[in-house]
């Protein structure tokens, strides 16, 4: 693990932004203005730089579109007046790449606005996505601040469908409501308060019977516990519901006491809810739909019970299963628990007979079942029966549900093959491990276990991102320089989203994922690479290793580690351990 920890630091400390130069002011390999502008800087140094950069670049057009545009968002809020102006002028700047941005800017900052018009049309900004957020939130805004019912109640309208957040979703619906009234449109307001008691039926002046179960959910979303648990007895208590219903609320009323962290409630629930199934089990012994029902409510009801340490009265509900299903569905979930109680208290014989009374019983699970071979592998190599576990090992490697897993089974399937000295075997498993997951947590640990030296890490020079410079052009690339270059990155977060990364050639991948670490997307660069297939990935950490290990972070790491003497291996293993970096 140490040579992976070293590996990790000498990649990240050797990966660092130049400082600014004036002559290549708008050279964006490494980020020109990262060590300036990402700095609190006050406004006259900046207009000092400007005017430096300027003064070197006296013919270029571009370099005064930059120089502007960071002017701009340098004064905004001690001359907002000034920075009006600078936006407006660029915003009516012919060939200027980011003139829609700057409209939207001049809209954010200036005081009054001349053309309101095309801040409400959508359409204007069909064509850049990427602005879809700023612009619905600028528009929002000014017609709030203007009274403009009619495009108010539409942005509310938009707004509510885009949000993420339930509460946000109905205010803002309550305020298309609101401006809908102003303008009088009755229409409108019928199908805007039919979506408001779509997403919150609690709101409803004269709900139905039939509406109870909508109406306690919304209100336990919304933290009203006690009315919410009031509306789940309701149903219970009302022989107008069905068996179905009831559950509901019986579950209903046990996520409410979870929510409330009450956890004695919590269980009695689950346990009130255990019997009322039970009750219904039992009258109908043959239905498949009740057996079902028993054995997942037990198990849900045995799973509670051991999370708050009741131990005996989980083996007694989990034996009583068996007993009363008598063999009409599959137990292999029950003795799997069981087996794992056994194992919790150090009853490895325990776990092993469990298990194999859940393998006799017919599988309905893969997770299940893998799950018990697991089991059953590591309870035999504890009890130092190795060989016994390589056979289940075996199995395990044969059928893993997926790549990480089977990295896991495989590694301590070569583990356990040493251990009764099958030492080429393991050997050959650990070297095809490397392969499979070179940088890996197990291809790591097969390294280790090998004491082989894990192989430097150097970028391909060929895929690296020449020194480019701003240009009037307006495709992507372009975009993605100026929005970097001005530093508005979380625009530029944007729009690398709406990049089809898996239509790409491998070369053109990594050309786009650069885009990524010079933006500051780290968060974003993580979540693509992760839906790449292994093959891709471990190719791409050879190309450049900073797709996997980048850390913004390296000077203050330094500093920190430095106050508090400790290693910056250290505060990076935990950073990598604890966080997206």
């Amino acid at each position: 693990m140490k040579y992976f920890i070293l590996l990790t630091i000498f990649i990240l400390t050797a990966i660092r932004c130049s400082s600014v130069s004036t002559k290549q002011a708008l050279e964006l390999s490494p980020m020109n203005t990262y060590t300036f502008f990402d700095q609190e800087r006050s406004p006259q140094e900046v207009e000092t730089y400007l005017k430096t950069i300027e003064a070197e670049n006296k013919d270029s057009e571009i370099t005064s579109w930059w120089a502007n545009y960071m002017r701009a968002r340098t004064w905004k809020t001690q001359n907002p007046q000034y920075s009006c102006q600078l936006f407006t002028q660029l915003s009516k700047t012919r060939g200027f790449p980011l003139q829609k941005l700057a409209f939207l800017r001049s809209q954010e900052v200036c005081q009054t606005s001349e053309d309101t018009k095309t801040l409400f049309d959508v359409s204007y900004f069909k064509d850049e996505v990427w602005l879809h957020d700023l612009h619905i939130d600028l528009a929002y805004t000014k017609a709030s601040e203007t009274n403009n019912y009619k495009e108010l109640s539409t942005l509310a309208l938009m707004k509510s469908k885009e949000s993420l957040i339930p509460s946000q979703k109905i205010a803002y619906m309550q305020e298309a409501i609101q401006a809908a009234s102003k303008l009088g449109d009755e229409k409108l307001l019928s199908s805007y308060r039919d979506r408001l008691y779509r997403l919150a039926p609690r709101l409803k002046p004269n709900p139905k019977k039939s509406d109870t179960l909508d109406i306690a959910y919304d209100l336990r979303k919304a933290r009203k516990f006690d009315k919410a648990i009031a509306n789940y007895k309701a149903v219970i208590a009302n022989k107008g519901f069905t068996y179905n219903q009831k559950v509901r609320a019986f579950k209903g009323i046990r996520a409410t006491y979870k929510l409330m962290h009450n956890k004695q409630k919590y269980v009695l629930a689950t346990q009130q809810l255990g019997r009322f199934v039970e009750r219904y089990f039992s009258k109908n012994k043959k239905s498949n739909f009740y057996q079902r029902e028993f054995l997942n409510t037990q198990i849900e009801l045995a799973r509670t019970m051991w999370t708050e340490g009741m131990i005996k009265d989980t083996r007694r509900e989990l034996e009583k299963t068996i007993k009363l299903l008598d063999g009409r569905e599959s137990t292999e979930e029950v003795y799997w628990l069981l087996a794992r109680m056994d194992e919790e208290r150090g009853d490895f014989d325990g776990a092993i007979e469990q298990a194999d009374l859940a393998l006799a019983q017919p599988s309905k699970s893969k997770d299940i079942l893998e799950k018990l071979l697991w089991l059953k592998a590591w309870n035999l190599r504890k009890m130092g029966f190795y060989q016994e576990s390589v056979d289940y090992f075996d199995r395990l490697v044969a059928s893993a549900s997926s790549p990480f897993i089977k990295n896991k089974f495989m590694y301590w399937q070569a583990v356990s093959l040493k251990d009764i000295n099958e030492d080429d075997r393991a050997d050959d498993i650990l070297n095809e491990l490397i392969t499979l997951d070179p940088y890996g947590y197990y291809g790591v640990l097969a390294y280790e276990t090998l004491q082989k030296e894990i192989p430097t890490l150097l970028a391909d020079s060929d895929y690296e991102i020449k020194k480019q410079k701003l240009t009037s052009e307006k495709d992507t690339e372009s975009y993605l320089l100026w929005l970097i270059a001005v530093r508005e990155l979380d625009a530029s977060h944007k729009l690398l989203k709406t990049l089809p990364l898996e239509k790409m050639s491998f070369k053109e991948q990594v050309h786009t994922l650069k885009f990524y670490k010079l933006a500051e997307d780290y968060r974003g660069l993580f979540v693509r690479i992760s839906g790449f297939d292994p093959e891709i990935r471990n190719k791409l950490v050879s190309v450049d290793p900073e797709f996997f290990y980048s850390s913004p972070y390296l000077d203050l790491i330094a500093q920190n580690a430095e106050k508090f003497g400790v290693s910056s291996e250290l505060i990076l293993s935990i950073m990598r351990q604890e966080s997206a970096f």
